[in-house]
């Protein structure tokens, strides 16, 4: 399901207003994706990619504008985080209140983005199925990536306990 939000500015969630946006950005996409879901499900689709690699809106650019490898979950922009995980939090509830048996894919622009699944599902315990790691051939070798060519992208992939919040087998 694609649900692509387009904001210029984000709500402050430390905020009561901001809450607030928060909370209708939650209720409107889990509207979207239960209507979607509905019909796809319908016409037999059992698994929903939830947006597409809002994890490069969310990156905190450095002061000359460059980007972190993002590995760590602290690399990202606490207020656009906040909304885009309302945003997920409302697809994800959506397609399960529409299909439960359906699953779940919440995905990433690849890279050393790990970071972005630490927070999502460790910290912030957004409960999906899938794992989508976009890795595109200008990221070099998957198991020997980044600046110095030897982080072992998947291995620190498989410490995600993608599993451990979740009430579904």
């Amino acid at each position: 399901i694609l649900f692509a939000p387009v904001a210029r500015t984000f709500p402050d969630p430390t905020t009561s207003a901001g809450q607030g946006v928060l909370f209708a950005a939650t209720a409107a996409a889990e509207l979207y994706a239960f209507d979607m879901a509905s019909a796809l499900a319908a016409a037999g689709v059992t698994v929903f990619e939830l947006s597409n690699e809002l994890d490069n809106a969310c990156i905190q650019l450095n002061s000359q504008g460059g980007a972190p490898n993002g590995n760590l979950p602290s690399m990202f922009n606490e207020t656009k985080y906040q909304f885009f995980l309302a945003i997920l939090r409302g697809l994800n509830t959506g397609v399960k209140r529409a299909s439960p048996a359906s699953k779940t894919i919440v995905n990433s622009g690849g890279w050393l983005h790990y970071g972005w699944y630490t927070r999502l599902v460790e910290q912030d315990q957004l409960d999906f199925d899938i794992i989508g790691y976009h890795w595109y051939s200008s990221m070099g070798d998957f198991n020997a990536s980044g600046p110095s060519h030897t982080t072992p992208v998947l291995a620190d992939l498989t410490k995600c306990p993608l599993r451990k919040f979740s009430s579904q087998s």
